[in-house]
């Protein structure tokens, strides 16, 4: 059902290519939040199928009845839970290929260095992959996979807003934030840009996602947006003074960063 959805967004979203900004913006905006009901109600029935048969599968066992194998198939389980983290934490990185990933591992290198600003921006250009990348990738992806592995169906709207959340952030920086390399690609993407639309388009995108937020999860919606500000007033803080500005690399350790940020909040925020 989730790669139909899928298929009917990106069917969609490349059919609507308008030419007005405002229009494309609030085309995305209507399939994003579309899908995201979709897939979030047919989630909860699922899983509050599964989990009632689950239920009345340990009570008939309990009272000494005999459960067939069928029934415990259509039950909810640990390795179904296990195999839907991961798939969770894993989605990302097969919708994008990795890069941002990527920039994350990167970043991660330079990171953990400890070197001056300009060999840690040829750390970034290097394509070797060291322990402190796989280090990070690790435990980025068992963090991510542990902290789904606690959300509950109803938080499904809130997570999905997490990842347009991230992107946007990110895309707000690249027209704002000054560039470390002058001449790097990430510096061409910001020159060639129309800083004004990316910003407004950036915030619509940004005040979508702080609305629901706040309207599923209030408290922790609350504590979503103060993480996502918290998280851009540290990239901002931590690039210029460790890097001399931003680089695509930084701009996916960012995403990545973020990303995990905001599920740490829906999950945690949500526990309160």
């Amino acid at each position: 059902n989730y790669l139909e959805f899928a298929f009917i967004y990106v069917l969609l979203g490349a059919a609507l290519q308008f030419e007005n900004v405002a229009l494309r913006v609030a085309s995305n905006l209507v399939l994003v939040l579309a899908c995201g009901a979709l897939m979030y109600m047919d989630g909860a029935r699922l899983g509050e199928s599964e989990t009632a048969l689950g239920e009345i599968a340990l009570m008939r066992e309990e009272s000494g009845k005999q459960v067939s194998k069928a029934d415990l198939a259509n039950c909810y389980h640990l390795l179904k839970g296990l195999f839907i983290f991961a798939v969770g934490a894993a989605l990302p990185l097969l919708v994008t290929g990795g890069i941002h990933m990527d920039g994350f591992m990167d970043s991660c290198d330079a990171l953990a260095s400890c070197q001056p600003r300009e060999k840690r921006l040829e750390i970034l250009k290097d394509t070797h992959v060291v322990a402190f990348a796989v280090i990070g990738c690790a435990g980025y992806l068992l963090l991510a996979a542990g902290l789904l592995s606690e959300a509950s169906a109803k938080a499904g709207p809130m997570l999905a807003a997490c990842f347009i959340a991230s992107r946007s952030l990110s895309a707000w920086a690249l027209a704002a934030f000054p560039s470390a390399r002058p001449n790097g690609m990430l510096d061409g993407f910001a020159r060639t840009a129309n800083r004004r639309l990316v910003t407004l388009s950036s915030g619509a995108y940004l005040l979508a996602c702080a609305a629901v937020w706040l309207v599923c999860g209030g408290l922790a919606g609350l504590i979503c947006i103060v993480a996502a500000a918290a998280c851009t007033l540290y990239y901002r803080r931590m690039t210029d003074r460790l890097f001399g500005g931003v680089t695509g690399d930084l701009a996916g350790w960012f995403i990545q960063v973020t990303e995990l940020a905001l599920i740490a909040a829906v999950v945690l925020g949500g526990m309160l």
